[in-house]
Parts: C-alpha cells; sequence; structure tokens
C-alpha cells in the first residue's frame, strides 16, 4: 500500500513540474546517428546534462521526446554540430537542420542555424530573434558611444523604447530575456554599481537556469570575492577561506557588501568566488572543497547543494590520483584493449581526430617517444571519428604504439571531457589521474614524462632512458 501511494504521488510530482516537449525534423546530410538533446544543469560550472536522446534514421528523420520543468534553451547535438532553440513545456516543435560540409571545431563549438518550420510571430524563438536583431543594431549604432563611455543617453532612449514594446509582455521568460539583456548593456554604461543592483538584483528572484540572467550576474558579480578580499571591510576573507572550517563566517563577514544583503544572491557570488579563487597561488585548494563541501550538505538553497557538487566535480575530476574512467576501444585489427589492460605501465593518451591535421603532426613523434619510453610507458592514441573507415585510411603508414578507434564517443567525450583535439593525459601504473590535459610532444611531453619517471624511478635507483639527452636540451 505504502509502495502504491508513493508511486502515486510520484506520477503527480512529475505531471506537475515536468511536461512534455516534442522536437521532430529532418537533419539534412546525416543518418543513422544519435541526436542528443542537452541542457545546462548550472550557470556557474556550464555543466552539461543529457535530456534525451533519438536516433536519425537513414533519410535524415528524427522524434525527440524530453520533459521540462520550464522554459530552457535546450542544444541539439549531432555528429559534433551543435544546434539550440529555446523550448517551453507542451510545446511541438518541427525544424530542419541544414546540411554542413565542414568540419566543426571541437575546442570552439559550432553552432549551426536551424529553422523552425512551425513557428509564427508570437512563436518564442522568433520573437527573441527580433529582439536579438534590434540589440545588435543597438550596439552596431553605438559602438564610439560604449568605446568613449557616453552609452548612458542613448540607452536611455533605446530602454523608453523597449518598456514601451514590452511593458503587457505575458511571456515571463521573453520578459526576463529583455530585462537582462538590457541589464548588460547598463553595465556597458557605466552605471553605478548600487543603481544597477537596486534596478536588476534587490528583491528579485534568482533565475539560476535563465542565460541572460546569469550571463549578467557573471558580469556583475565578475570576481567579487577576491576584489572584496582587498578591500578594508573584507581583509579576513582570505583568511577564513584559507582556514576552510567555518562557511558561517565567510557568510557573515560577505554580508557586510551592500550589494549582498540577499542571503541567496551573497551564497551564489560565494560558490562563483570559490571557483574563481581555487587555481589562485595565495589560497589554499582543500580549504576551498571544505567549504564548498559545507555549502553543499548544509545549504538553505536546494540549487546551492547542486551547483556545489558540480564544482566539486569540476575541481576534483582530474585530481592526481583520482581513477581514470574506464574505455575499452579496438584497433584496426578488431581487437579490443582496455585501460585496465595498460595497467602497470604509464599511459601517454592522445585523443584526436582525422582531419585534424595538428593531431597528426603531433602524433609523428610518437615513434621516438614509443623508442625511448616504450618499457616504462604505453602511447595510445585514440581517434574520436565517427567514421571508422575514415579512422583506418588516415593511419600512419608504420607505427609502433598502440591507435585505437573509440565507439562510444559521446560517453567517452563526457568521461574525459574532450573539448577540444588534440587532448593529452597522462595515466599512472595503476589507471589514476598523474596529469589531464598535459603537454603535447610538442610542447614538452618528454619533459613531463621523465619528471614523472625520474620521481618513481630514483626510490629504485634506476636510471630514465633518454634523460641525458633531455637535460642537455635544458
Amino acid at each position: 500500500m505504502k509502495q502504491l501511494l508513493s508511486f502515486l504521488l510520484f506520477l503527480i510530482y512529475f505531471s506537475t513540474y515536468a511536461a512534455e516537449v516534442s522536437i521532430s525534423g529532418k537533419a539534412y546530410g546525416i543518418k543513422n546517428t544519435e541526436l542528443d538533446a542537452v541542457i545546462i544543469e548550472d550557470y556557474i560550472t556550464n555543466r552539461e546534462k543529457l535530456l534525451a536522446s533519438c536516433k536519425v534514421d537513414n533519410s535524415g528523420n528524427f522524434n525527440l521526446k524530453a520533459h521540462i520543468s520550464y522554459t530552457t534553451k535546450l542544444i541539439l547535438r549531432v555528429n559534433d554540430l551543435n544546434a539550440f532553440l529555446y523550448v517551453e513545456p507542451n510545446k511541438n516543435y518541427i525544424i530542419s537542420i541544414p546540411q554542413t560540409d565542414t568540419f566543426p571545431s571541437i575546442g570552439n563549438t559550432t553552432f549551426i542555424p536551424i529553422k523552425i518550420e512551425n513557428t509564427d510571430k508570437n512563436e518564442l524563438n522568433h520573437r527573441i530573434a527580433q529582439f536579438d536583431e534590434k540589440y545588435n543594431k543597438f550596439i552596431d549604432k553605438n559602438y564610439l558611444h560604449i568605446v568613449r563611455k557616453t552609452l548612458y543617453k542613448p540607452l536611455l532612449e533605446f530602454k523608453a523604447q523597449l518598456n514601451k514594446e514590452y511593458s503587457n509582455e505575458k511571456n515571463t521568460f521573453l520578459k526576463n530575456y529583455v530585462f537582462y539583456a538590457i541589464g548588460s548593456l547598463d553595465l556597458m554604461a557605466k552605471r553605478k554599481k548600487e543603481n544597477i543592483y537596486n534596478e536588476y538584483f534587490s528583491n528579485k528572484q534568482v533565475l539560476y537556469h535563465h542565460p541572460e540572467y546569469m550571463n549578467m550576474f557573471h558580469q556583475f558579480y565578475e570576481k567579487y570575492v577576491l576584489k572584496f578580499s582587498l578591500t578594508k571591510k573584507g581583509k579576513e576573507v582570505k583568511q577564513i577561506i584559507n582556514a576552510g572550517n567555518d562557511y558561517r563566517a565567510l557568510f557573515n563577514i560577505m554580508g557586510k557588501d551592500s550589494l549582498l544583503l540577499y542571503d541567496n544572491i551573497r551564497e551564489l557570488v560565494i560558490l562563483k568566488g570559490l571557483l574563481e579563487l581555487y587555481y589562485h597561488e595565495e589560497y589554499n585548494q582543500k580549504s576551498i572543497l571544505s567549504l564548498l563541501n559545507e555549502i553543499k550538505n548544509n545549504s538553505s538553497f536546494n540549487e546551492h547543494k547542486k551547483i556545489a557538487a558540480n564544482i566539486i566535480f569540476t575541481l576534483t575530476r582530474f585530481k592526481r590520483n583520482t581513477p581514470a574512467p574506464q574505455f575499452t576501444f579496438t584497433d584496426a585489427d578488431g581487437k579490443n584493449i582496455s585501460l585496465n589492460d595498460l595497467k602497470g605501465k604509464y599511459v601517454y593518451l592522445q585523443v584526436y581526430t582525422s582531419w585534424c591535421t595538428s593531431c597528426i603532426d603531433q602524433m609523428m613523434m610518437f615513434q621516438n617517444l614509443q623508442k625511448k619510453y616504450g618499457n616504462k610507458v604505453e602511447f595510445v592514441s585514440i581517434s574520436i571519428d565517427r567514421d571508422e573507415k575514415l579512422f583506418k585510411k588516415m593511419l600512419p603508414k608504420t607505427y609502433t604504439w598502440k591507435i585505437l578507434h573509440c565507439n562510444t564517443i559521446r560517453q567517452f567525450k563526457d568521461d574525459y571531457n574532450i573539448k577540444a583535439v588534440p587532448s593529452y593525459f597522462l595515466i599512472g601504473p595503476i589507471g589514476e589521474f598523474i596529469e589531464a590535459f598535459t603537454k603535447s610532444p610538442a610542447e614538452g611531453a618528454e619533459y613531463v614524462i621523465a619528471n614523472y619517471l625520474k620521481e618513481k624511478l630514483s626510490i629504485k635507483g634506476q636510471t630514465i632512458p633518454g634523460e641525458s639527452e633531455i637535460l642537455i636540451k635544458k
């Protein structure tokens, strides 16, 4: 009986807070592959969350269904191409994704335009596009005012025009989109911070999942904890953070700032600040993680608990001695090779694509590295080409290290946070991260490898192959 009641309560909750959104259409030039729908889980870390997936069929048709509880920006990702649209609960979207013959840069995310086939003049994406056009025209027209810091007067006229147009706007997402986009212009106009705070943040709801609100939030509170710590009121901030054992003291001292009067804004600024300070040479990383754990476990705001958890994950996922995610991929002969198979040696890992010329150039240096260090280090190149035929076609004519093809690209890219190719990792003999996003061969990977080998081998009184040559080069 209790189980049935719990299930019914879940159904009521789910139907109340999450509604279906349907996205169907055609992707030209794309077939027989996965299309992913992704949202930004939080705009402090920008960590992504996979919302739903569907198959693009042999003709390029797809039909994706997801559940959302609020209007949001949805990223559609297929074959490393990205598109986005704003989706509202209980809406159906028919879209077309145009064909592109260019290879996108993974490092600089490529967003391709999509066409919404069933739009009209009242549809949210159409109206946002109309506003963006006005906004961009205003920027172009007033570029010199921005440079000369004389934007205030023309901005007043623009705001009056927009207020007249959107004052009775019923779509809350659009109204906030316009409001906080204009807020970013107010920051460009160099208005007094107190006035901007009173207009845009004081006594206002924190819109954690609204991209324009969070964009303005980041600009307004940029490095705010660090800046406050350099003031007379905040002189104790660094000491409190580095002690790492009194979050309440940090929260209270930040409350001395007149732009942090509201608890939710103050704690969100602290979260952002702790993330920004993690790699600052004057701040203790363990203490920062301790404070983040305090927020994660005890915050009065559920969103802040999630954000704190995401920050901790972001900062520690590639920390030295953290276990590297497992994988099993195939070589050109179809043989499976896993990370576990490589235990006992260091692993220098390259992630590449066959169309990336710098990847191939770097790969050519592996032969010499393999010759020098192959008895202690496994050199592995992993292709994230979606076309296995291309992977095999573009293999070097001769090679002595392991070259594998990834057949779970989405999972692997998520696990190793691959945003650009080539990317490099040094993994230890028991499968632990030694140095994530380490140097490429051209940047001095040999020095990194030799240094870690020396650290390990000096205990045994062994020498490092090629060490004398490295020392001469230094």
